[in-house]
Order: structure tokens, then C-alpha cells, then sequence
């Protein structure tokens, strides 16, 4: 994994910038919907803890696979990430909602 990736102006479009989304996707939703996200030109960075807590880590997870979207892992992403790699149940003190939507995702 890159520690890094230049990503030219966008020319096309506007850039926008959301940090600690937490599983709250339907606040990601909404707030795209009020600047009038165009997906084909606009561009989201997400700068890390975009999962758990909320409930829909899942959606979230999902969302970030999308070519508009780019993002950075935060301190959330990686718990989840090291947990993955030992193959190891969800720690209670990191994830508050049981990541139960990690093993179904």
C-alpha cells in the first residue's frame, strides 16, 4: 500500500472534504445531496474514521469503493484492518457496534 498518490486539480469538477463520518452514511448522503454532488465531476476526500459507531459502517465501507471517492485510513480504519489480519473477534473497547457489519461485508 502507497503511502501516498498525487492527485491532479480537478478541472471538471469541485473537491470536497469529509473526516469522521463515523457510520453515519445517511449524513454523507444528505450532504452530498445539498451541494449537489455531481459524480461524474465532483470528487469527495475522506479523511479517515469513516467506520464504526454508527450504524452503517457497512454502507460506508461500500460507498469507498466508488471512483469519486478517495480516502486516507484513520485510526478506526486501522483497528479494523489489524483485527482482519490477526483473524481476531472484535475487540469491545474499538468497536462499539459489535462489527458485526465486518463480518457480513
Amino acid at each position: 500500500m502507497s503511502e501516498y498518490r498525487l492527485v491532479k486539480a480537478n478541472a471538471a469538477g469541485r473537491d470536497f472534504v469529509v473526516g469522521d463520518v463515523h457510520g453515519m452514511f445517511d449524513r454523507v448522503e444528505e450532504a452530498l445531496s445539498r451541494v449537489d454532488f455531481d459524480r461524474d465531476r465532483d470528487r469527495l476526500f475522506c479523511v479517515g474514521d469513516l467506520i464504526d459507531r454508527g450504524p452503517q459502517s457497512k454502507e460506508v465501507a461500500r460507498f469507498l469503493d466508488q471512483p469519486f471517492v478517495h480516502a486516507v485510513c484513520g485510526n478506526h480504519e486501522d483497528a479494523l484492518l489489524q483485527m482482519h489480519a490477526r483473524s481476531a473477534q472484535p475487540n469491545s473497547e474499538l468497536w462499539l457496534d459489535g462489527a458485526d457489519w465486518w463480518r457480513e461485508l
